[in-house]
């Protein structure tokens, strides 16, 4: 199958979807940061304690909502989260969740069921993977940016 043949077959679940990190609204912000740290992930899910999603909390919103405005990380996440974020079905096509992670400028999407209840995250690291790993001659074969001319020339 070819690149764009696969991105309107293959779906979320295709992608490998990542196990969530989760904390409930009224936890600190320090806590959500503590999970990102030791993960070695970009987010938290916000969830409501019957695993809902209630909002996202990303590297980004450390920067612009808790470090740049002077908050306490002893507030509570929800007060700084993304509070009812885009979401994608595990049955969502790859090609509908790049178009909305790309139209939106989000690094990570949550995966919910149909109840809403959180089943996983898509990053778009996991995007460049599966492309990576599914079509190496297509990416590997790009040819060089027209913007960015070579320091030396090519060849003999």
């Amino acid at each position: 199958m070819s690149l764009v043949d696969n991105l309107h077959h293959d779906t979320v679940r295709d992608l490998g979807i990542e196990p969530p990190i989760t904390v409930a609204g009224e936890d600190p912000i320090s806590a959500a940061i503590d999970a990102m740290r030791r993960k070695s992930k970009g987010c938290v899910l916000v969830c409501d304690p019957v695993g809902k999603l209630l909002g996202i909390f990303t590297e980004r919103d450390i920067l612009t909502r808790v470090l740049v405005t002077g908050k306490s990380q002893e507030d509570s996440v929800s007060s700084v989260m993304t509070a009812s974020p885009d979401s994608t079905h595990p049955g969502d096509t790859v090609r509908d969740v790049i178009r909305r992670m790309n139209d939106g400028g989000y690094r990570h999407m949550a995966v919910v069921d149909d109840e809403n209840h959180v089943v996983g995250v898509v990053s778009v690291r996991r995007i460049v993977n599966y492309l990576i790993e599914h079509f190496p001659m297509a990416i590997y074969n790009l040819p060089q940016s027209p913007q960015k001319g070579s320091a030396s020339r090519e060849g003999a």
